[in-house]
Parts: structure tokens; C-alpha cells; sequence
């Protein structure tokens, strides 16, 4: 097995194909020691995923299911997978979430050419870490589409969830609303055991961190007025 530090935790896992090892070769760690999470290859497993899934490729199955395996053993490690963009500025990680095709990539990426200095932490499913009584967006080998992430964690200042629109605004969400927005776009697992661990570090989330409604163009407005709101004073 290789050895891997993804978001913080040493992790043991075999890539085969190369769209896992690309990605996970800036995640390449050589800590000695016990792993705290261990991601087998599961050739058939992937196989027979491929079949009930003949648009992917086994290429994209592995690289799929790897990361479907390290976000359920993450909520053992007070983490979760959120279906996000995160970009970074300021030192503070802001998240924008929203189903496939709603324009959360188009979003941050206006990010970058408004605030100079700014980076794309994880373009689509940073893990989310509990770490000393604060949350942390830390970067991952899964990141959707494109290969866009840092190795890194950083503190989270807020999540904001988009919508199109034809204007800019931005306003609080209430914790029942973000509830419901945050299981839809994460990992749910079968097992009540870890489904217990994901609801009760959610209630703790939603406690903790700043969450929003975006409504967004595609002017250089969205970003600032996402940012004016969000960032910490």
C-alpha cells in the first residue's frame, strides 16, 4: 500500500489507475506508523460497479468509490464530505455549494480574478474537519471534474448556498433550511451508526459556522458581494 496525509489524517490506499495516482500524488506521504484510514483496492468491487454504471469507466469507478470509502470513514475522524467549491482568501475558506450544473466552479472562479492572491482549495467535495472546537476545509484527491486542490486546511469563515439569478444577494439561512440543503449534498451513509456521527456533527456545524443564501450573477459583483458578507470582522 502506499501512504497518503489527506486532510490531516494518515491514510494507506493502492491506486491502479491513473487518474487516482495523479491526484493523490501531491497527497504522497511517508509518516511511519499506523494508518488511520486504510482504502483497500477492490478490483472486483470497482468491476461490478462499472457494470451497474456503464457511462463511467473503470478508471473513473475506482477513483469514484475511493473517495465514497474515505468520506464515510472520515465522520469516524469528526469529518464529512460537502459537495462544495472552496476558495481561499484571507486565510479563511469560503464554501459554496449547490447541486452539479448550478455554477459553483463559475462562482469561485470569479473569485479568483476579483481578489488577487485567492486559490481554489477543493472545486468539488473538500472533506470538513473538526479540529480544536474549529471547523476546517481541507483539500482532497477527489475533487470532480477537474484536478483542482490544495493539500491543505484551512478555517472555514462561512457557507453559502447558490442559486442563479439575475441579481447579487445574499442573506442568512436558518439552521432547519441548512440542514436539509447540507444533507443533500453529502455523503449519507446506510450504517445508523454513521449517520449518527454525520447528524451530530452537522448540529454542531450549523451551531459554529455562518451559512447563507447566495442568489448570483456572473458579474465581478458576485464575488464581492458574497465576500463583504461573509468575511470574518
Amino acid at each position: 500500500m502506499n501512504r497518503f496525509e489527506i486532510a490531516g489524517l494518515t491514510v494507506d490506499m493502492d491506486p491502479h489507475m491513473s487518474m487516482l495516482k495523479n491526484r493523490a500524488r501531491h497527497y504522497a506521504n511517508h509518516k511511519a506508523g499506523e494508518a488511520d484510514i486504510t482504502i483497500p483496492y477492490r478490483e472486483e468491487w470497482y468491476r461490478e460497479k462499472s457494470k451497474l454504471h456503464p457511462t463511467l469507466t473503470f478508471e473513473e469507478n475506482e477513483y469514484v468509490w475511493s473517495g465514497e470509502e474515505f468520506y464515510l470513514k472520515l465522520l469516524l475522524f469528526r469529518g464529512f464530505m460537502l459537495h462544495a467549491s472552496a476558495v481561499v482568501y484571507d486565510g479563511n475558506a469560503y464554501l459554496f455549494s449547490a447541486p452539479s450544473g448550478t455554477g459553483k466552479s463559475t462562482h469561485t472562479s470569479l473569485w479568483l480574478q476579483r481578489y488577487p492572491g485567492s486559490y481554489i482549495l477543493n472545486d468539488d467535495k473538500p472533506a470538513i474537519r473538526l479540529l480544536d472546537r474549529k471547523f476546517y476545509a481541507c483539500g482532497t484527491p477527489w475533487t470532480g471534474k477537474y484536478d483542482i486542490s490544495r493539500n491543505e486546511l484551512v478555517p472555514v469563515a462561512g457557507l453559502a448556498f447558490i442559486e442563479r439569478d439575475e441579481a447579487n444577494r445574499i442573506t442568512t439561512m436558518s439552521s432547519h433550511t441548512a440542514l436539509f440543503k447540507l444533507l443533500s449534498q453529502t455523503v449519507r451513509p446506510y450504517d445508523p451508526r454513521f449517520m449518527d456521527k454525520l447528524l451530530d456533527l452537522l448540529d454542531v456545524f450549523l451551531t459554529e459556522v455562518p451559512i447563507y443564501y447566495l442568489g448570483c450573477n456572473i458579474t465581478m459583483e458576485a464575488p464581492e458581494t458574497a465576500y463583504n458578507a461573509m468575511k470574518k470582522r
